[in-house]
């Protein structure tokens, strides 16, 4: 039988405790000397896992400076505008969720305590509200001419679901509205600016917070690197959205679309669409 201790409820019991708990499992069975061996075998194994899968990049010492530092301008900071135009009607519901939500309806109002008619009388009979539910009701089309026609720079279209503002700098180069921070303002502030500087004054934006959603880390081909003093580039997305407004005058840009998430994926680039995609809803 074990015999009390009086160090068992000490703190150095309970720590001791602790350790034994974070420690490997090993068969109780063993003699002491054959655990501490398989002790010293799973840190040895945990030690060369580290070495064939260490935590920074392998094609450089983590000790020695990142390659940004050996230019003047390091990272260029760019701050982008990633602005959405809600839904504007719902979508279709699922026929399954719909079912469910009308057994569920059903059984909360088979449970339900039930109204006196007399409480209605104060906005009326009844009668009126039986009349008031089997009005006919004519839901929102979920297509417009603009989905017919294609017109991608239309608002007035994929009603169901939502919108992002894209630009084309260049011949095929379709980025979010955006433009590089300079040092008298915020990332955020930078990314509001860069709306209005594309599109006109005209839009009214909502952003969602002061910190960015997602980072993309660009490297500058060797040539561009070696004219410019800079490493590369740094884009940092804020999301927002479309309260009001149109387009005035498209500056800076050839072109404008408003496209879903999934259209998004067919204009930009692998790696600018992979550091937005999760934040895309």
């Amino acid at each position: 039988a074990r015999t009390p201790n009086a160090l068992d409820d000490s703190p150095f019991a309970m720590s001791a405790f602790v350790l034994r708990s974070l420690l490997p499992r090993t068969s109780p069975s063993l003699p002491p000397s054959r655990r501490f061996a398989s002790l010293k075998e799973h840190a040895s194994r945990a030690h060369n896992l580290r070495h064939l899968h260490p935590p920074s990049r392998p094609d450089r010492d983590p000790r020695a400076p990142h390659p940004a530092t050996l230019f003047t301008h390091g990272w260029r900071i760019v701050s982008a505008a990633v602005l959405e135009r809600p839904p504007v009607v719902m979508a279709p519901v699922d026929p399954e969720a719909e079912a469910y939500a009308e057994k569920r309806d059903k059984a909360q109002e088979f449970s339900a305590r039930k109204i006196p008619e007399s409480f209605f009388t104060a906005v009326g009979s009844t009668s009126d509200l039986k009349q008031a539910k089997q009005k006919d009701f004519v839901p929102a089309k979920l297509t417009t001419a603009d989905d017919d026609a294609g017109n991608l720079q239309s608002l007035n279209r994929k009603l169901t679901q939502r919108l992002y503002l894209t630009v084309r700098r260049g011949p095929k180069a379709w980025l979010f509205p955006q433009r590089v921070t300079p040092d008298s303002e915020t990332m955020r502030q930078s990314a509001a600016t860069a709306v209005k500087a594309m599109t006109g004054t005209d839009l009214d934006c909502f952003f969602l917070g002061s910190a960015p959603c997602a980072h993309l880390e660009h490297v500058y081909p060797k040539e561009y690197q070696e004219k410019n003093d800079v490493y590369g580039t740094k884009v940092f997305f804020y999301r927002a959205q479309l309260l009001g407004g149109t387009v005035e005058k498209l500056r800076q840009a050839e072109e404008y679309r408003w496209l879903t998430a999934e259209e998004l994926g067919d204009v930009f680039s692998k790696d600018y669409y992979a550091a937005c995609r999760d934040m895309l809803l």
